[in-house]
């Protein structure tokens, strides 16, 4: 059986002075990977970027959570507006949705960015490097992403428009195999990082993209 696995780079870095809220924000990148068992040669499939927010330790350094979440870019900002509020709490929604929290965030992870090449997509391989990146990088997080079909980032119009709502509909579909559900307004999902992963079986199925995009 295939082994997937995720290649990521970190970039440690030395800060100097006072810190800062996007001290608190750590990005990684890095190659998909498949392992054939019975060869032992690793192939790259794909690629894959994360973000993680350090809500709590930020906490710890002076600085409330939509603070933190803000600091990154216009995406991370979205995120940041639908998890806390202003004043850094919880929102109710966020509440709500996922109770277990108990209205505390230790970390974000956002799965940022995937793509798998297409001669290996249709065999779950997005969903087994996303676990593996929860696993490692998301116990303790509440995990996010924005499913948006990659294909179409920055070519949306009139169109296409109904192609490019069915395609989302299908990425929506395949990430809430991973036990994602909807929150806010603005189209992203989300799941308790603690919770449990469900496992993929590498079987095909008619998969056109699994990528997201801030």
């Amino acid at each position: 059986m295939p082994v997937i696995s995720v290649n990521f780079a970190v970039d440690l870095r030395n800060r100097y002075g006072d810190p800062q809220p996007e001290d608190f924000v750590h990005r990684f990148s890095g190659d998909i990977c498949v392992t054939d068992a019975d060869q032992d040669e690793e192939t790259v499939i794909g690629k894959m970027e994360i973000i993680l927010f350090e809500i709590a330790a930020g906490e710890r350094a002076g600085f409330d959570p939509f603070t933190i979440v803000d600091s990154f870019d216009h995406e991370s900002a979205q995120y940041g507006g639908e998890i806390f509020d202003f004043g850094g709490r919880v929102t109710k929604n966020v509440q709500r949705v996922f109770p277990d929290l108990e209205g505390f965030i230790d970390r974000v992870l956002v799965l940022e960015t995937m793509k798998i090449e297409p001669e290996y997509r249709g065999r779950n391989y997005g969903l087994a490097a996303a676990s593996t990146a929860i696993e490692f990088f998301g116990q303790d997080a509440l995990v996010v992403l924005k499913p948006f079909p990659l294909q179409f980032s920055g070519c949306v119009k009139e169109s296409n428009e109904n192609e490019f709502k069915r395609a989302r509909r299908k990425l929506i579909a395949y990430w809430k195999k991973l036990g994602t559900v909807k929150f806010g307004d603005n189209g992203h999902l989300a799941r308790c990082g603690a919770d449990d992963l469900p496992t993929f079986p590498h079987e095909f199925e008619d998969e056109e993209s699994i990528a997201t995009a801030n």
